[in-house]
């Protein structure tokens, strides 16, 4: 009973730090089964408290969906919002088919971000990430999906690491795939934090099965030497390459302008990065010495920002201030 209520009270704290919690509602009874035979009456006994989390998450999550309590003191005077479309591309889809077809498709993409996370981006707004119907994405995300979800249930007593790591992404992955709500970003890399545990489980979990050839070897330092040179080299490139990029990365979170300048490149299709980059020359031109060059730029780009999008009220009006 101490451990229940002590857990009971850790799952209430997270999901009052962050809602994504929820999803541990759902993995906390997988962990249990994946640890090997259960006894079944033990399993009821220890996961009988869930339901009744679940039920006062959701009184949680009502009151602050209802609540008043944080609402902008300017809602209802006519202020103007900018369209929700502007940070998630996915905003306006209704049909639930589109969403499913749209989850398969940041699913392939949070895949791939986690084994090739290059090139990252502190950005992914619309249209960064189109909404899709039917394309080559959706039907390999769907594929992707399907594989690794049956591999999972066929494999759960067999290899319970891998199979648990795959259910753990899914589960963790799914409230960022707009199935169930429309959140106000499209993607980001903070939405993989947790999910890339899961993944972590995958990766290790086949590499096991791959070294499986060394189990029985006793010494770790033997067990290392018989481990192939070209393997170890690979292993070793990729941690390389990975440090190189991480160390990279950091320096481009210097400041607002080094890190909307350097994804620039990466983000041509968002609407608002473009406009984040011209507020950016704006503030220096307002602040600093007139320069032709940079005022071209800016211009330049309030102005792509409009063709993606004319939902981009703030640089109309901040271009208009700055001709006025």
């Amino acid at each position: 009973w101490k451990h229940l209520v002590l857990g009971s009270l850790f799952y209430l704290l997270a999901f009052l730090s962050r809602e994504n919690a929820i999803t541990f509602l759902a993995i906390i009874p997988l962990a249990i089964l994946a640890q090997g035979p259960i006894q079944w009456k033990s399993f009821f006994k220890s996961t009988a408290v869930l339901p009744l989390l679940g039920i006062v998450t959701y009184l949680i999550l009502n009151y602050a969906l209802t609540s008043q309590l944080g609402q902008e003191k300017t809602s209802g005077f006519g202020v103007y919002e900018e369209n929700h479309i502007l940070g998630n591309s996915f905003y306006d889809t209704q049909h639930f088919g589109d969403k499913i077809a749209n989850a398969f498709h940041l699913i392939l993409l949070y895949v791939k971000k986690f084994f090739f996370p290059y090139p990252l981006t502190y950005y992914s707004g619309y249209n960064q990430v189109p909404a899709l119907q039917l394309s080559w994405q959706v039907a390999s995300g769907m594929l992707l999906t399907l594989t690794l979800l049956i591999s999972a249930l066929v494999r759960f007593r067999k290899n319970p690491l891998v199979a648990f790591g795959i259910l753990f992404f899914f589960i963790s992955l799914s409230v960022y795939l707009h199935l169930f709500g429309t959140l106000s970003d499209t993607m980001a890399d903070r939405f993989l934090f947790i999910p890339s545990l899961g993944l972590s489980m995958l990766f290790v979990g086949l590499l096991v099965h791959f070294l499986k050839p060394f189990k029985n070897v006793e010494k770790p330092i033997e067990k290392f030497a018989k481990i192939p040179i070209s393997f170890r080299g690979i292993v070793l490139s990729v941690f390389l390459l990975f440090a190189v990029l991480t160390f990279s990365r950091n320096g481009v979170w210097k400041d607002d302008f080094t890190l909307v300048s350097t994804d620039l490149p990466n983000l041509e299709n968002s609407a608002r990065a473009h406009y984040y980059y011209a507020s950016l020359l704006n503030e220096q031109l307002r602040d600093g010495a007139w320069n032709g060059a940079k005022e071209k730029d800016m211009i330049a780009h309030y102005e792509r920002s409009m063709e993606i999008s004319d939902s981009i009220y703030y640089g109309r009006l901040e271009l208009a201030a700055y001709y006025n």
